[in-house]
């Protein structure tokens, strides 16, 4: 298990349209000690980041109707800081 710096670990949005993928990911993630939220598409996706803090994102780039490069463009910018993995 990763040991986190602080108190609580960070919480990370998966953004998968694929639900098979995102369990796997989710449960490697949670035994891992994170904390996961899952949106399945794009636009979820945006919607969650705009109106909740993550530590992590993890975006598909190849999501239907609203890409995953698209939904990082339309985040925060005062949040680039934020490690985001596609």
């Amino acid at each position: 298990m990763t040991e986190f710096p602080s108190a609580s670990p960070p919480t990370v949005l998966l953004v998968e349209d694929d639900r098979r993928l995102a369990e796997m990911v989710t449960a490697l993630l949670v035994e891992e000690g994170y904390r996961v939220e899952v949106a399945g598409g794009g636009q979820a996706g945006l919607h969650l980041g705009l109106t909740r803090h993550y530590g992590v994102l993890i975006i598909d780039r190849g999501l239907p109707v609203l890409e995953g490069l698209d939904c990082c463009g339309s985040c925060d910018p005062t949040e680039s800081a934020r490690p985001r993995w596609f």
